[in-house]
């Protein structure tokens, strides 16, 4: 018995013994670094555009202007203004990196950066794409304090590209104005006079105002990456208006989606995250959502118009149309009265 005891004894140290020189003999699985792509961007670049404001703020320019509830109006100008000041402040803080060249147009870009949904942080783009090579991110306390936004998105970048400094010496430009930040004057005569004006259109994927690049009808609906994009672009290419371009530099305007619940300010009221004071916009979202695309000046990236139409209802019966199919239909259809508007 105690023969058998120590048999088994040395069977199982045999077998331990082989586990362990197999377990330390297999070789571990190299680690992956998710930021890889953003990191050896940020590394090459030389040259980076920060162009165009908060969009969503844009599409609210219209009833900042019209508004009846002075009070709503009030509200949404002190918000915008505050977005514009952290705008600037981080447009002042990459130039004075001395790391990369800040151009005044997106000509010449290695980088693209544009602030991402709601100021929650900075989507980096490639320069002659627009395709998003990764997002510098927000937490929600840095993201609603202005005072620490900017510094935490150059942290990040300094982060990810070091301590080297650019090969030649920085020429400052200045950021653009609040006016032309916000958008302000694409009523519905600028915008008709830009659709008949351009002759090429660069589609943007993601949306400056949903990082996931998706309509937002009542009932979710998934989109496959690139869907909605190659959607408008057979739409654009049946109705052969426009070449529909993949370089920012071939474009006269770039369009990219939105989705907005259609909900409107109603007041604000003062809370406090953390020790900051922030002013909160109250909303009457009783609205029936909305679709749309906005159009950006391919050089600067700056809003000069858009189209919405109401979100179409979804159906669960089987045969009924693609809602984004018939949102498209519709935004084309907008999209040619507007040049027939403006047509002399």
């Amino acid at each position: 018995m105690k023969r058998l005891s120590r048999m088994l004894s040395c069977m199982i140290a045999i077998l331990f013994f082989a586990c362990a020189v197999a377990s330390s003999a297999a070789p571990k699985k190299p680690k992956v670094d998710p930021d890889a792509a953003l990191r050896a961007a940020l590394n090459a670049a030389q040259t980076m555009y920060y162009g165009g404001g908060n969009f969503y703020e844009v599409l609210f320019a219209n009833f900042s202007a019209t508004a009846a509830n002075a009070t709503a109006t009030k509200a949404f100008n002190a918000k915008a203004a505050g977005d514009y000041s952290s705008f600037v402040t981080l447009y002042t803080a990459l130039q004075a990196m001395n790391r990369y060249q800040v151009l005044p147009s997106t000509a010449g870009a290695d980088l693209i950066l544009i602030d991402d949904a709601g100021g929650w942080g900075v989507q980096v783009l490639d320069g002659k794409t627009l395709q998003r090579i990764g997002t510098l991110k927000m937490n929600a306390f840095t993201a609603l304090s202005r005072e620490k936004w900017a510094a935490s998105i150059t942290k990040q970048l300094l982060g990810f590209a070091g301590n080297s400094k650019s090969a030649k010496a920085i020429v400052v430009n200045p950021p653009p104005s609040f006016s032309a930040w916000m958008g302000e004057g694409i009523g519905d005569a600028a915008t008709s006079s830009r659709l008949q004006a351009a002759h090429s259109i660069l589609i943007a994927d993601q949306s400056p105002n949903a990082s996931d690049g998706t309509f937002r009808f009542a009932i979710p609906v998934p989109d496959v990456p690139g869907q909605l994009a190659s959607m408008l672009q057979s739409d654009l290419t049946t109705w052969g208006r426009y070449q529909v371009v993949s370089k920012v530099a071939d474009a006269d305007l770039v369009t990219s989606f939105y989705s907005a619940s259609n909900c409107s300010y109603a007041g604000s009221t003062t809370e406090y995250v953390g020790k900051v004071k922030e002013s909160v916009p109250n909303l009457n979202c009783s609205g029936s959502p909305v679709v749309g695309l906005i159009f950006l000046d391919a050089k600067t990236l700056l809003p000069v118009g858009f189209l919405q139409v109401d979100a179409p209802p979804i159906s669960n019966k089987k045969g009924q149309p693609d809602p984004r199919g018939v949102a498209f239909q519709v935004l084309i259809d907008a999209w040619k009265s507007k040049i027939a508007a403006a047509t002399p």
